[in-house]
């Protein structure tokens, strides 16, 4: 089944009626057989198993009804959850408040690795929360990035 941009646009809009938003979305088809998988999550993050299945059976009950010739379609619906990559200022912007430990490109005061509560995420940058300072952190140096247990 090819996903046209009207169907895409259709599935984020049954998403965005949850009061979630669509992270990432891939569609993919081998033979009679197509996927499509979404990550969805809360604007805020913590978005848990049940809601994922809540969006999966409106999904379901959605194509059932409106695309029976779909056929052998596979619906994945999950969360982008604590290990995943945070790369954009979007990423960062869901777990405001929360524990990260960021990877420098260029050493900063000596370190290349810091631990800190995310305060904000701006548009070039992020504020990190030390505990003993407040920093801010430009995109530009980041190498990489994830949420701490």
């Amino acid at each position: 089944m090819f996903v046209t941009e009207d169907l895409k646009k259709k599935i984020e809009d049954i998403i965005t009626s949850f009061g979630y938003t669509v992270f990432c979305f891939k569609s993919f088809s081998f033979g009679q057989k197509s996927t499509i998988k979404i990550l969805i999550d809360k604007p805020e993050g913590g978005i848990t198993i049940k809601e994922c299945a809540e969006v999966n059976q409106k999904l379901c009950a959605f194509f059932d009804a409106d695309y029976p010739q779909a056929g052998n379609l596979t619906l994945e619906i999950s969360s982008p959850g604590v290990d995943w990559p945070l790369k954009e200022r979007r990423d960062f912007q869901r777990i405001i408040s929360h524990k990260i430990r960021v990877f420098l490109k260029q050493p900063l005061r000596g370190k290349w690795e810091l631990v800190g509560i995310l305060r904000e995420a701006k548009d070039n940058s992020l504020s990190l929360d030390l505990g003993d300072e407040n920093l801010e952190l430009n995109f530009d140096n980041i190498l990489r990035s994830r949420e701490e247990y």
